[in-house]
């Protein structure tokens, strides 16, 4: 008799314990129902762009014009960088110009925005164009 007594009270326990976890899972599903619509309402605001076209397409790579004048080196006068320019083909060290970032090249539209070690920044007409240099 005493084990039975146990027994419906270890069941008891069970059923109180299985109701106030029942509970809690009604008031986490009120709380995703309450949440589900906001989040419903945003989706479905959102307008549905199609996905892009997947078509083939020919890419031809734009040949740009070389440069209106040859790059001879970096130099440094006085702590401050200088690009050395001259015009294409040119062989005389009197046709050497020195450049400094703001400069134009003369003759030319091209300007220099900036100059490190490696490579030129210039602007042409509102484009950029980078120049390699050669160690």
């Amino acid at each position: 008799a005493q084990d039975a007594a146990q027994q419906a009270a270890a069941t008891m326990q069970e059923v109180v314990v299985m109701g106030a976890r029942i509970e809690e899972l009604q008031v986490k599903l009120q709380d995703l129902r309450a949440a589900k619509p906001a989040s419903v309402q945003i989706t479905a605001a959102k307008p549905k762009t199609p996905p892009p076209s997947r078509k083939p397409t020919a890419q031809t790579k734009v040949q740009e014009a070389p440069p209106p004048f040859s790059v001879v080196g970096v130099e440094y006068r006085g702590g401050e960088r200088f690009l050395s320019v001259a015009p294409p083909g040119s062989t005389q060290l009197s046709q050497l110009n020195l450049i400094r970032p703001g400069d134009m090249v003369a003759g030319s539209n091209w300007q220099l925005n900036s100059l490190d070690d490696s490579r030129a920044l210039f602007s042409i007409n509102g484009s950029t164009r980078i120049l390699p240099l050669r160690p």
